[in-house]
């Protein structure tokens, strides 16, 4: 009951900290599988959180890594994208909303890892959005193309926001504009996790 409160109260949160995602499930709605997909990532504040999260940490740390860390992100989403269209049910929201505020914990710190640690990293965030990304009310045969969508525009957003990132770390004054958004991260990420346990008025 807890875990299927998580999205509804998370759109909430998001829909008051931007309005106009209050109203951008009613215009997809006419849209076939494959854009609905590709706005997936998006319209769920779960998703795009982790996916900010993994990616600006991600972005800080030396770009030669970077090659191995999108390679084994698309893997890692592919994989759970895959699987969770065959064996594995239920809502990973909350732990996905704990890892976006452990990794922003780690940019606000701006503490370094291991390079294993970066692609474990990589794969843990990829299979979680993945898994996370079919809605359960989405039809058998519209599957493929919602996954498939979906799949593509987590990785064109992890992609982007990692190279943004990658970018600045070039001066100082960009580097603390890096973990001021990993606070924001942790803020945010902590508020919805806390929203979920409140009882409904």
């Amino acid at each position: 009951m807890i875990l299927k409160s998580v999205r509804k109260k998370s759109i909430i949160l998001f829909a008051t900290l931007c309005p106009s995602l209050a109203f951008a499930d009613g215009y997809i709605e006419s849209m076939n599988s494959f854009f609905k997909g590709f706005l997936n990532p998006v319209l769920v504040p779960s998703l795009i959180i982790l996916v900010i999260a993994s990616a600006v940490y991600l972005g800080q740390q030396d770009q030669k890594d970077n090659f191995k860390i999108l390679l084994s992100y698309l893997i890692a989403t592919v994989i759970g994208a895959i699987l969770s269209a065959t064996i594995i049910p239920g809502s990973y929201e909350i732990l996905i909303l704990f890892i976006a505020s452990i990794l922003g914990l780690l940019s606000a710190l701006n503490l370094s890892l291991k390079r294993i640690g970066y692609l474990i990293i990589a794969i843990v965030t990829g299979a979680l959005l993945g898994i996370e990304s079919t809605p359960v009310d989405i039809l058998a045969k519209d599957k493929f193309s919602f996954l498939l969508a979906s799949t593509l525009s987590l990785y064109l957003l992890f992609l982007s926001i990692i190279t943004l990132s990658s970018l600045a770390t070039k001066y100082e004054w960009q580097k603390i504009s890096l973990r001021v958004i990993g606070s924001w991260i942790i803020a945010i990420s902590l508020l919805v996790i806390t929203l979920s346990f409140a009882k409904p008025i």
